[in-house]
């Protein structure tokens, strides 16, 4: 895996796994509390999730508000009863959300966003889950439709991994529409979804707008653009 060709070729293609060193590919170290605490001493609020006792489960949309620091040190206390998964995040100029939510949008410069491992490719969003499990924990069987940069930072985790071929022999959540090669599964009602994941329809917006960009550039001005640009997304509006 000494080239991107190879990255793309064995792992990324076929939605393969990888184990790497931490350290000296993904740019990261473990992190300890007190450094945690000290960047975020001016006080951070995040939405963490509650469970009201140890059988029951999270994922159930329980979330309050909570400060970072109250949360960290429920943790060394052995608080198991609270669990920070994903945050909420803001919406960029280009309309997207944007990569980051709290804590990471605070402690962004401590680690890279972006890993020479993974050649061109982006994130499409970071996240960090973080909670205290004394006896050991699951988060059960189910699939992400993204594929993942999984970095443990502290305390161990163990896979069990499936191929998306045994999805229809398997109790999933709703109606498979179809598997793609590369592994992506589409379920009933979810829209015209490409094997990138993406929506057909949004693809063929963006491919409107970059006519009318290019429209724009050969025309050396706004207004044809805006002509263009009006003119592409009506006709798709129409379909």
């Amino acid at each position: 895996l000494r080239t991107l060709v190879s990255f793309t070729g064995i792992l990324v293609g076929p939605r393969s796994h990888l184990e790497v060193p931490c350290k000296s590919s993904c740019g990261v170290s473990s992190y300890s509390v007190q450094p945690l605490l000290l960047l975020l001493q001016g006080g951070v609020p995040v939405l963490v999730e509650h469970r009201s006792n140890a059988k029951d489960s999270y994922g159930q949309g329980r979330k309050s508000p909570m400060q970072f620091a109250d949360f960290i040190s429920a943790m060394e206390g052995g608080d198991s009863s609270l669990y920070m998964s994903t945050q909420e995040v803001g919406v960029g100029r280009d309309g997207h959300p944007l990569l980051l939510g709290p804590p990471l949008i605070q402690l962004r410069g401590h680690f890279p966003q972006q890993l020479p491992l993974m050649g061109h490719l982006v994130p499409q969003s970071i996240n960090m889950w973080m909670g205290c499990a004394p006896h050991g924990s699951s988060s059960g069987l189910h699939h992400d439709y993204h594929d993942n940069l999984f970095v443990l930072l502290r305390g161990s985790k163990r896979f069990q991994l499936y191929p998306p071929s045994c999805a229809p022999d398997m109790y999933v959540r709703g109606r498979l529409k179809k598997i793609y090669t590369n592994g992506r599964i589409v379920y009933e009602g979810q829209g015209d979804i490409l094997p990138d994941g993406s929506d057909a329809h949004d693809v063929r917006l963006w491919q409107a707008r970059h006519a009318a960009d290019q429209a724009a550039a050969a025309a050396h001005g706004e207004d044809a653009a805006d002509a263009v640009l009006e003119q592409q997304l009506e006709a798709m509006l129409d379909e």
